[in-house]
């Protein structure tokens, strides 16, 4: 019971409480608004209907599918990169060009709180109102396992989206194609662990280690940046 709490907190509670944060301390309503808009429009409105409604009508598409499985995982990795990560750039371009740091930081945490809602909030919510039975059978350390990857990807998505605001205010199109990789590589490193039965605390692990790694890269750069402005 303690673990669903926990991933209640870390999927609902904590995507809200910190968009509410940057909204209202940081008066960053817009940005966390135009990244839950963006992870909405580009993920949930276009790629996923594409990959589950349009390319299934296609033969060769299920066969590559099923016969495939590794190629088919590095697709679906591929394309999360690319529809997320550029989904960013044109928001940012379009209505947030001159935002601080700060607003980068909005925009993560909206575009990473609403994946983490809708992913997978949402089915908490009905687990515990409508399936009581279904917590005590189902071990506390997965619901916690859950929470944790959620607050792990919400900071990954912080830390590309100040990559991609980077890539933005340095006019450095590299930026942005390296934010497309390593949201790949974070993909299929985990996609792949798990198409091999990799122990889920193996793959939460390597989750974590990833994010810390990206935040510290992504502390460092900005530091760098405003040393070379002053």
């Amino acid at each position: 019971m303690l673990g669903y709490v926990f991933a209640l907190l870390a999927t609902v509670a904590l995507p809200l409480l910190a968009s509410l944060f940057m909204a209202v301390r940081h008066k960053k309503h817009k940005p966390v608004l135009l990244g839950a808009a963006c992870f909405v429009v580009f993920q949930m409105l276009i790629r996923i209907p594409i990959l589950q409604m349009v390319l299934p009508k296609w033969t060769e598409f299920i066969h590559f599918q099923l016969s495939q499985p590794v190629l088919y995982l590095v697709f679906l990795s591929v394309t999360a990169g690319l529809f997320e990560e550029i989904g960013r750039y044109i928001t940012m371009r379009l209505f947030l060009k001159e935002m601080p740091l700060t607003g980068a930081v909005a925009f993560g945490v909206g575009h990473g709180g609403i994946e983490a809602l809708l992913l997978v909030g949402i089915n908490f919510i009905v687990i515990g109102a409508t399936k009581a039975l279904a917590i005590d059978a189902t071990t506390s350390s997965l619901f916690f396992m859950g929470g944790v990857e959620r607050i792990f990807a919400m900071v990954v998505h912080i830390s590309l989206s100040i990559m991609v605001w980077r890539s933005l205010k340095e006019e450095k199109s590299s930026l942005l194609f390296l934010a497309i990789i390593l949201h790949t590589i974070l993909n299929l490193m985990a996609g792949y662990q798990a198409q091999l039965g990799v122990n889920p605390l193996l793959i939460e692990g390597s989750i974590g280690l990833f994010a810390g790694l990206l935040l510290l890269f992504t502390i460092i750069s900005v530091k760098r940046m405003n040393q070379r402005r002053n």
